[in-house]
């Protein structure tokens, strides 16, 4: 609803497009260059070219950036790094720099130029970061913009001759988010661009990058834009073969926070990009089977339903769907429960239930009964799940394998499951008594009959 004459660069710079209040308040504000030009912090060329500027409607100003640009982006930067007395103002010249960015992609390579150009040179990297760690640079919405623009800067020139200032960049972005010292929607859009960089891609996952941003979906996600910026770094890190444990990892809970995301806004642009996100992951055997217990199959059905008018969309999710639907006829139940068991996760489901035990319980004889040892081990697993359904998987490995009783003897089950009667939790003390019961009584058949007697009286006969 902005007519061409009101618009300002200013306006594309990413605080002002997020905050209305900024927008109004930018649409009014001119700087007042004249007072400063007086301290001599600026010379009366610069002033005299950021006026000329400033005079130019939004369009003169392109022009004036495509035909002059390392002039002008010369001039702000200047404001930015000496006029550090008048906040309002630097404030206004961060923010515009980044808006001529975010306006024009483009333009970023007049400040890597500037940066590459030793003989005119002026440290556009040295500058913007001397100022991020200054008081001037205190104000959230000029960090977020300032520092946004620095990634962009270093993704752009690469990481090689950048190496430590790249690494120490990236280190204070998570401090300084940690700190909330930039918006969380400011700490996502850097990352974006500097996860660009392989180096820093290795980096960031190896001190626990992928768990951090799962946080930042789990606490910020019902943003549509940040839950975009998160899934993007997630996709970025997706590519490295080094990245691929981390999403494997269920403790992570990174495909359990993506798909609830892709449940919440089916819009095209997180739907494309959460895509992008499963195809380089289906390359791993373990994603593909997280992604069928969280029921993605399902959510791929709905999504195939609805009508895109991107027809990558369309074709995208048919290849997943495919995909999916292959692994889950492959997937039987007993290797869904091996794999629950051996990562510590055990989840309620038709694979804990007498169906399964009943026909799968032979399959526990492998590897000397790996898994039933497996299960005994958590019955002291530090979460209450966990000791419950274990509770209850050894009470039907009693009751359904022929020499079960004298396994779990062996194996010291029963001392495990008598402490778990006296857990604090109601669901562990329950399956712990009934596990017990199963245990006690080798003919299950004559229990089946007495089974409308109290159990607790039965369960003291049997002690």
């Amino acid at each position: 609803s902005m007519s061409l004459a009101q618009e300002k660069l200013i306006f594309y710079s990413t605080p002002v497009i997020n905050q209305q209040a900024l927008l109004i308040e930018y649409m009014t504000y001119t700087p007042d260059l004249d007072h400063i030009s007086n301290t001599g912090l600026l010379s009366a060329g610069t002033t005299e070219v950021i006026h000329e500027f400033l005079r130019g409607t939004a369009d003169n100003q392109r022009v004036h950036l495509r035909e002059n640009g390392e002039t002008y982006m010369k001039a702000f930067l200047q404001v930015v790094e000496k006029v550090q007395s008048d906040i309002k103002l630097v404030k206004y010249f961060g923010l515009l720099l980044e808006g001529i960015i975010q306006d024009d992609k483009r333009t970023i390579q007049v400040l890597v130029k500037m940066q590459k150009n030793f003989k005119n040179k002026m440290d556009v990297i040295g500058i913007l970061l001397s100022f991020l760690m200054s008081s001037a640079g205190a104000d959230r919405d000029l960090k977020d913009s300032i520092s946004h623009l620095l990634s962009q800067v270093l993704a752009t020139l690469g990481f090689k001759g950048f190496e430590t200032i790249s690494r120490d960049f990236m280190i204070w972005l998570r401090n300084a988010h940690d700190s909330k010292s930039i918006s969380t929607f400011g700490f996502t859009k850097s990352m974006m661009c500097m996860l660009k960089m392989g180096e820093i891609t290795k980096q960031f996952a190896e001190s626990g990058g992928v768990k951090k941003l799962v946080r930042v979906l789990q606490d910020d996600g019902e943003d549509m834009q940040i839950c975009y910026n998160v899934i993007a770094c997630l996709w970025l890190l997706s590519f490295k073969s080094y990245c691929v444990p981390y999403f494997e990892d269920r403790k992570n809970e990174a495909l359990d926070v993506i798909i609830k995301s892709l449940q919440m806004f089916r819009r095209e642009k997180i739907v494309r990009i959460a895509l992008h996100l499963f195809a380089n992951l289906t390359k791993s055997e373990k994603c593909i089977e997280m992604m069928l217990d969280q029921d993605l199959l399902k959510e791929i059905n709905n999504l195939l339903n609805r009508h895109w008018v991107d027809k990558d969309i369309i074709q995208n999710l048919e290849k997943l769907e495919k995909t999916l639907n292959e692994n889950y006829k492959v997937l039987n139940n007993f290797e869904k429960f091996k794999k629950q068991v051996s990562d510590g996760m055990l989840k309620w489901g038709p694979i804990h239930t007498d169906t399964f035990w009943s026909e799968h319980v032979r399959f526990c004889e492998e590897n000397d009964f790996e898994i039933v040892k497996k299960l005994i081990a958590l019955l002291r697993d530090e979460r209450p799940m966990n000791n419950a359904i274990a509770c209850y998987d050894v009470g039907q490995f009693a009751r359904f394998h022929p020499f079960g009783r004298m396994v779990l003897e062996k194996l010291g089950a029963k001392l495990y499951l008598l402490e778990l009667m006296e857990s604090q939790d109601n669901s562990v003390r329950e399956n712990a008594l009934i596990s017990i019961q199963k245990y006690m009584i080798s003919d299950w058949q004559q229990f089946a009959k007495q089974q409308s007697l109290d159990q607790e009286k039965i369960f003291y006969e049997f002690l």
